[in-house]
């Protein structure tokens, strides 16, 4: 730890192709596969509904299952794709740490910026740093210590961003 993971939201309605396409182009040369993230229990789809019709909500499957990671090689960043259902596309970089230094290095951010992170829960939190055509992220996840019981990813992590 620190580490760090870029990963492309984009949306379903501009065509799945779009997604396979970007996953397909981190299976080749120089890309790696680096490790899978699962998404818990949520093999079997979503729920959606409209205002029109709240009670005829239909199951939509996910496209992905589990998040994939690659990169280009050791110490270097890692990447994935996920599809999203509502809202606009998101470019998300995301900063691991780990519980020492989380508040250090969100505040460090905040002062940075001049301005407080949008979102906070236990561990997590990202600061917006670009809207357009696509939404550019800085987001902050702390890992938990292996003591505790839990980890969020495993020690080979790359370890890229210094805080």
């Amino acid at each position: 730890y620190p580490s760090l993971a870029i990963t492309f939201f984009l949306h379903e309605a501009y065509g799945e192709e779009r997604i396979l396409k970007v996953l397909d182009f981190f299976q080749r040369p120089p890309w790696q596969y680096h490790h899978t993230e699962s998404c818990g229990s949520r093999t079997r789809g979503i729920h959606i509904t409209s205002s029109s019709s709240p009670s005829n909500a239909l199951l939509r499957p996910y496209l992905l299952p589990s998040r994939d990671f690659y990169s280009v090689g050791a110490g270097m960043p890692v990447w994935g794709v996920r599809p999203v259902h509502c809202g606009g596309e998101i470019l998300r970089i995301t900063l691991y740490s780990s519980c020492d230094n989380y508040e250090d290095a969100v505040r460090f951010y905040e002062t940075v910026m001049q301005r407080q992170a949008e979102e906070q829960k236990a561990g997590f939190c990202w600061f917006t740093l670009h809207t357009g055509w696509i939404d550019v992220l800085l987001a902050f996840i702390y890992v938990r210590n292996k003591a505790t019981g839990f980890q969020w990813f495993p020690r080979t992590y790359c370890s890229s961003v210094l805080f």
